[in-house]
């Protein structure tokens, strides 16, 4: 499994989409003070609450615009529960969480495409998981 990307609270806007970038992942989970996930930045966070109203993206922070308190998932989890939770809620990337530490993220397109675990960096199948 990849390392996991993620940004705080107080990175600078322009900081986490060039961590976007660098990762090459769209969305980065926002780890508190604690280092528990908190909330998650995507994408479309950056688009439709700095571009589309207009806001100086320079002078934003994370804080600004992520969604704070966000849908998760657990590493248990088997793909189709992820994608379920990811329907209900209209969101297209859930943090992995295992005792409110982030362990990844899986996104929308890690399913659509079947992305193997080692590339996505996110929950294990579960034809994979024995118990």
């Amino acid at each position: 499994m990849s390392p996991v990307s993620a940004v705080g609270p107080d990175t600078t806007l322009t900081e986490a989409a060039q961590q976007m970038r660098i990762s090459g992942v769209g969305g980065l989970p926002v780890l508190d003070h604690d280092g528990h996930c908190g909330g998650i930045l995507t994408e479309r966070d950056i688009v439709i609450r700095v571009l589309a109203e207009e806001r100086e993206a320079r002078a934003a922070f994370v804080r600004d615009i992520a969604t704070m308190h966000p849908v998760t998932c657990s590493p248990e989890e088997d793909i189709a529960a992820a994608a379920d939770r990811m329907r209900e809620n209209e969101v297209q990337h859930l943090p992995v969480c295992r005792a409110g530490q982030v362990v990844g993220v899986i996104s929308l397109a890690d399913i659509a495409f079947g992305r193997p675990d080692e590339e996505r960096g996110t929950i294990v199948p579960p034809e994979v998981v024995s118990r």
